[in-house]
């Protein structure tokens, strides 16, 4: 009997170990800091556990970059990359372990001071879903984020990877921004202020027929469309 219950103690250690072993893992994360008005700017390749907060990045970083004269607790996330994906810091992310966010091997987190967030302002967009139902608020920052970072966190945030970028539309007021033209261009330069409401619309093929949405707001959507010899349903296919 005390051999079974022996094995039985080893058999539920083993298997809280791989449970760590799962929810505990080392990713490298490349991390930058720029602090415009001091014209300091530092990129270190950094080894982090998966359970690490964005606090402990923080904290870790300035030591390892020799700037731990810094307090930590004026330095904030601003922005996620990976690739050629840019998106904006999740609000409320300081005790937020990087598992939780989602962040994985290869990613760089941009950081930079307080007194440069609250100085260049940040905005919010109302978006809402291809489905016209499904709302989001998106926080912006004025000086730094582009219409190619509001559509990658859109892609994200409504499940759209599967879908081809070409068929994903926005509009702004019931005109259509241009994706292609203006992805890289500030939102500001395209007029978008605090608060506006976009909407996201899913295109079919131009070859494929599809029946007038019911909403008011999609009608407006599809005699824009129209000009472009295109009809679109405002759901997914």
């Amino acid at each position: 009997m005390s051999y079974e219950h022996g094995s039985y103690l080893d058999d539920s250690r083993t298997r809280s170990d791989l449970m760590n072993t799962r929810t505990s893992s080392c990713i490298k994360l490349q991390i930058h800091y720029e602090d415009h008005q001091r014209g300091l700017k530092s990129e270190n390749d950094i080894l982090y556990s998966s359970t690490d907060t964005i606090r402990d990045v923080i904290v870790k970083f300035l030591k390892t970059a020799n700037l731990d004269y810094i307090d930590s607790g004026n330095v904030s996330l601003v922005e996620l990359r990976m690739g050629n994906q840019r998106l904006p810091a999740p609000s409320f992310n300081t005790y937020a372990t990087l598992d939780q966010l989602n962040i994985r091997q290869g990613y760089t987190l941009c950081f930079a001071p307080l007194r440069e967030l609250s100085s260049s302002g940040l905005s919010r967009l109302r978006v809402y879903g291809p489905n016209l139902i499904d709302k989001i608020e998106y926080e912006w920052n004025k000086r730094t984020t582009t219409l190619q970072m509001l559509l990658e966190y859109i892609i994200k945030i409504f499940s759209l990877d599967s879908i081809e970028r070409q068929r994903i539309h926005l509009f702004m007021d019931f005109e259509e921004l241009d994706l292609t033209s203006n992805s890289e261009k500030l939102l500001t330069e395209l007029d978008v202020t605090d608060l506006t409401l976009i909407e996201v619309a899913i295109i079919p093929p131009c070859s494929i027929s599809v029946s007038h949405p019911n909403t008011s707001t999609s009608e407006m959507q599809c005699s824009v469309l129209a000009s472009q010899n295109c009809t679109y349903d405002s759901q997914h296919d």
